[in-house]
């Protein structure tokens, strides 16, 4: 079935990663036992997480993954606009996904999607550790009526 995918813009992201960010080699990077709280989010570490295939790897994979096909719009609504925020686990796995928006069936949509995706993450890192992390996608899809 094909997807009903014009158009995914992931805005936010290029800013997210234009940023400059120096990473220290493998040796500075305390494997474990780690100092700190091991259960603590870091909304902004040091070194962000990076998907393995790199954000545009990402939103090809949401594309992809993502089926609006069941989702009601009202008033030749075409476009879904949301949020999405998860957290990148120190193994590079993800949890906590939790998807805002006005369309709740869009939600359930991009819960499903971003839970679908294969792939690692390279984890956060913050004073030399691998940390826990929150990771926020704003979402722009468009839907062919």
């Amino acid at each position: 079935m094909k997807k009903s995918i014009l158009l995914i813009t992931i805005s936010l992201s290029q800013t997210i990663f234009a940023q400059i960010t120096h990473s220290p080699d493998d040796s500075a990077i305390t494997k474990s036992p780690v100092k700190g709280d091991i259960s603590k989010v870091y909304d902004y570490p040091d070194q962000m997480p990076r998907f393995s295939k790199g954000i545009l790897g990402f939103r090809d994979e949401f594309q992809k993954a993502i089926d609006v096909s069941a989702v009601e719009t009202g008033n030749n609504e075409n476009i879904l606009k949301g949020q999405v925020s998860f957290i990148v686990e120190r193994d590079g796995s993800i949890s906590n996904i939790v998807a805002t928006g006005k369309n709740p069936a869009f939600n359930t949509s991009v819960i499903k999607a971003i839970g679908s995706i294969n792939g690692k993450w390279d984890p956060a890192i913050h004073k030399g550790e691998i940390v826990r992390s929150r990771f926020v996608l704003p979402l722009t899809v468009q839907k062919n009526k």
